[in-house]
């Protein structure tokens, strides 16, 4: 008897508990609902904004950390392990290291160093037509800083004669650059301003025949001036046709973009890389 009263009694409470529960709680949980609809929302909006805005101006404010001196654990620490890495030489003979990460389909940052792991050069080449982001070319804080918005400006737009200008040329690739070297207000550093291939943004080539060596790729930045005036016409119409889509920092000796390309080039990064 005792053991059956024991049985109902507790079947009572709990009844009596899921009555209460059910009109309480049903109308918490009825009022919860635009409540938990937003923090679902909200969740997703946050998603979408790592995955789109949010993940591009990382990927600037990370940029924005490198200097040339680091160490290349302080690039890995900021983007992950490299995707790509392979030996060359820079215009000295010395031998130095390449290394390439893709930055979701944005960009490719393309870091060379020398046997010392410090880094020496380093490029930006944006990859989407919705990474547009703006750098300043220079130290900070000089009157000799100019601006580049990636996959915008165009040479002609930039300031000033460029101190080397790099041509290289092949069956397979294209590549034009403009160095700016400003001596001390750009802590003695090539800034330069090139597109490359593995980048987007508005191309017109330079003509093959233009200049007519075509085994020549660094040519000094008033190249132009014997030329004549129909080819000069040719060379501006290019340089105000072409955009900008890579930057570069770089203390690395002059270096044939034709060997160790500011950016990284598709033949030797797309087919390896995976």
């Amino acid at each position: 008897m005792g053991k059956h009263w024991l049985i109902l009694f507790c079947m009572s409470v709990i009844s009596n508990v899921w009555d209460v529960t059910a009109n309480t709680g049903g109308q918490l949980l009825r009022n919860a609902g635009p409540i938990v609809a937003a923090i679902a929302i909200s969740k997703l909006l946050l998603d979408l904004w790592r995955k789109t805005l949010g993940r591009r101006r990382r990927w600037v404010r990370l940029y924005r950390r490198l200097s040339l001196g680091l160490q290349l654990d302080y690039a890995v620490e900021l983007f992950g392990k490299a995707a790509y890495k392979a030996s060359a030489r820079d215009g000295e003979g010395n031998e130095v290291t390449e290394y390439v990460w893709p930055l979701a389909t944005d960009a490719y940052l393309q870091a060379i160093v020398g046997d010392d792991s410090i880094i020496k050069r380093y490029s930006l080449t944006t990859t989407s037509r919705w990474f547009r982001p703006r750098f300043k070319m220079g130290s900070p804080g000089n009157s000799a800083t100019f601006e580049v918005k990636l996959g915008k400006t165009s040479f002609s737009s930039l300031p000033g004669e460029p101190s080397d200008v790099y041509l290289a040329r092949g069956a397979s690739f294209y590549e034009y650059g403009e160095n700016r070297y400003l001596g001390r207000p750009g802590k003695y550093a090539d800034w330069i301003c090139s597109y490359t291939q593995m980048g987007v943004g508005r191309l017109k080539p330079i003509p093959i025949n233009v200049p007519a060596d075509d085994s020549v790729s660094r040519l000094p930045g008033n190249w132009y001036v014997n030329l004549s005036d129909a080819d000069k016409k040719t060379v501006e119409s290019a340089r105000a046709g072409s955009v900008v889509n890579t930057i570069t920092v770089s203390k690395l000796p002059h270096t044939n973009p034709g060997v160790l390309s500011f950016g990284p080039r598709f033949e030797e990064v797309e087919l390896r890389a995976h």
